[in-house]
């Protein structure tokens, strides 16, 4: 991707990175594929990118909206279909695939700069330490098979970058591999939300739900798990109105949720795991 194509401008939440990394924050820029013609892709152009907020965030952004056809072959190799993308430099940082509401493109669009102080301050360390920031925010992301390969290199052999390691197979869809990796570790130590995204993977939604249940108090991640456990299970009542509960909240949990939430109102297919 080449940044210059892009028009720059200030970022005004480069003042929450800190003047150490404005520099590289500067050079943050942010692309959406989007193709016209598409149903969904018109949708969010007009009720996404037609939001006052969304609007008034990128106009102080290097963003461009491009259409599929027209787009760069380096971004169309890492989207296939609608989608958006963030560079840091020549290097892309973070997608996220399908359209979005104007609150997660948002949500999207703040981890991603979050991701690009990381890498201004960490980029040029080894240390395991910075390894596994680094690979958190791959797989937040969308880049899991990148974190794959940076934990690799490093050798960590800690817990922290096992269950990294575990998130990392499991969004590859490495399903097995991903249940090999987290039998190796304490499950007292297994992050309740990774253990339900695991079971739902494995098409056990009941034994989901009965795991996160059985938690005296549940993180958001974990509760949006159960929340899918129960959409897959068909208990939709349930599932909404734990979305409805979620969606109140602050931060990426609570676009996601709002997301789900929109979509099982719709009567959207995809949750038919665990049957």
């Amino acid at each position: 991707m080449n940044a210059g194509a892009v028009v720059a401008a200030a970022l005004p939440l480069a003042l929450l990175l800190g003047c150490a990394e404005r520099a590289a924050v500067e050079r943050v820029s942010v692309v959406h594929l989007a193709w016209p013609g598409r149903p969904a892709s018109d949708a969010m152009d007009r009720d996404t990118f037609g939001d006052a907020r969304v609007i008034a965030r990128a106009s102080r952004l290097a963003f461009t909206r491009v259409t599929r056809d027209a787009a760069e072959p380096a971004c169309r190799e890492l989207l296939d279909g609608v989608g958006t993308l963030v560079f840091l430099g020549e290097v892309a940082i973070a997608r996220r695939m399908g359209v979005a509401s104007p609150r997660a493109w948002l949500a999207f669009l703040d981890a991603a700069l979050l991701a690009a102080r990381a890498h201004a301050e960490l980029g040029t360390r080894g240390d395991p330490a910075a390894v596994r920031v680094l690979a958190s925010h791959d797989v937040a992301l969308g880049f899991p098979a990148r974190a794959r390969a940076r934990l690799a290199a490093s050798a960590d052999p800690s817990t922290a970058a096992t269950l990294l390691r575990a998130r990392a197979e499991l969004a590859c869809g490495e399903v097995a591999l991903a249940r090999a990796t987290l039998d190796a570790v304490d499950a007292a130590q297994v992050p309740p939300a990774l253990a339900a995204r695991l079971l739902l993977a494995e098409r056990r939604a009941r034994e989901a739900v009965e795991r996160i249940r059985s938690i005296a108090a549940a993180d958001a991640e974990a509760r949006l798990a159960l929340a899918e456990a129960l959409l897959d299970l068909d208990r939709r009542a349930e599932a909404q109105a734990l979305l409805r509960e979620l969606a109140d909240g602050v931060g990426e949990p609570g676009a996601r949720a709002e997301e789900l939430l929109a979509g099982s109102l719709r009567g959207d297919a995809g949750h038919a795991h665990g049957r």
